[in-house]
């Protein structure tokens, strides 16, 4: 494994600790967010 997949894994790992990665497949239609902060105000979009 090389440099970049060795870290790729490490950082997976970490962000994916205690969280349940729920199961999907192609086709299935998800939802995906995205919190903006313009200055001091921030919204969802």
């Amino acid at each position: 494994m090389n440099i970049i997949q060795t870290i790729d894994a490490e950082q997976i790992a970490k962000l994916t600790e205690g969280k349940p990665i729920p199961n999907f497949v192609p086709g299935d239609t998800l939802r995906v967010s995205v919190n903006v902060k313009e200055g001091e105000r921030s919204r969802v979009q």
